[in-house]
């Protein structure tokens, strides 16, 4: 995994999993990634490819409901795509999707026995706390749109 900073969409792993949602964008991809780090699985490890998918999806979710950090690196059609399809969704699945968002980052943050994303950031890189803030901003941001009083439209 080659890391450019601790963004979302900072590593390599999360640039192949963002050209895999450009190529087949749906909500069912977004939702597989994080369906993968949520811990329902059974998966009580895991490895960076599933942390970083894990991240970019948990971060298009945040961008999709309107609370995105910066830009996402999607094509503008792609992410109309991604918009017509969740306008379609169903609110209670447009809620397990936020809450699958926020138990995949809250997975990848776990202790570094469970994410080897955060076993990479707290052993070989100085900006781990940079990542830290990173991913708990992305957890506030979609604990935001998820809260009752946000409203999921």
């Amino acid at each position: 995994m080659s890391i450019s900073g601790p963004g979302p969409f900072e590593n390599g792993d999360a640039a192949d999993w963002m050209s895999e949602l450009a190529d087949n964008p749906s909500i069912e991809v977004l939702s597989q990634a994080l369906s993968e780090a949520t811990g329902s699985t059974g998966i009580t490890y895991l490895d960076i490819p599933e942390c970083a998918a894990a991240v970019a999806a948990a971060e298009v979710v945040a961008g999709l409901f309107g609370t995105p950090e910066g830009g996402l690196p999607l094509d503008d059609e792609v992410i109309a795509t991604l918009w017509r399809e969740l306008l379609r969704t169903p609110r209670f699945e447009q809620q397990v999707l936020l809450d699958h968002a926020i138990a995949a980052v809250g997975f990848v943050l776990k202790e570094k026995d469970e994410s080897e994303l955060r076993q990479v950031w707290e052993d070989y890189d100085p900006r781990m706390v940079d990542w830290t803030a990173a991913m708990r901003c992305l957890n506030d941001r979609i604990l935001t749109i998820s809260s009752p009083r946000a409203g999921i439209s």
